[in-house]
């Protein structure tokens, strides 16, 4: 797979919240997108990164409701990928078990977030 240009890791629904809510609201969404984004980045179990790249099969393991749990999050997130030219580029996510082709979608989260107008837990049409 590609290197990534740029690992992207959007909070789509904290931030339009966070930009239209109290300000105790947006600090607490600001939070949660600050542990979300240092718990894939960072030095823990739910990291993605290995030396500053996605790790492929880390990334297919992760499981957003479980993330979502373990950090005590309220509200929706999606996590995506794109390029220097903002380009959505597509999350392999898993294998399908008849023909083991892999399986890619446009971003690991929550249905209903949109990204450029795009659902983030859709699968990627070629």
């Amino acid at each position: 797979m590609a290197v990534f240009v740029f690992l992207v890791i959007l909070v789509l629904f904290f931030g339009i919240l966070a930009s239209m809510s109290t300000p105790e609201k947006g600090q607490r969404l600001s939070k949660d997108a600050e542990l979300i984004t240092k718990a894939l980045t960072g030095r823990s179990d739910q990291s993605v990164l290995d030396d500053n790249k996605v790790n492929i099969e880390k990334l297919k393991g992760l499981d957003y409701n479980a993330l979502k749990q373990q950090l005590g999050i309220r509200g929706d997130f999606c996590i995506y990928f794109e390029d220097s030219n903002g380009n959505l580029i597509p999350v392999q996510v898993s294998e399908d078990p008849a023909t083991g082709e892999p399986i890619f979608k446009n971003g690991i989260g929550a249905d209903g977030v949109l990204i450029n107008d795009i659902n983030c837990g859709e699968e990627y049409q070629r």
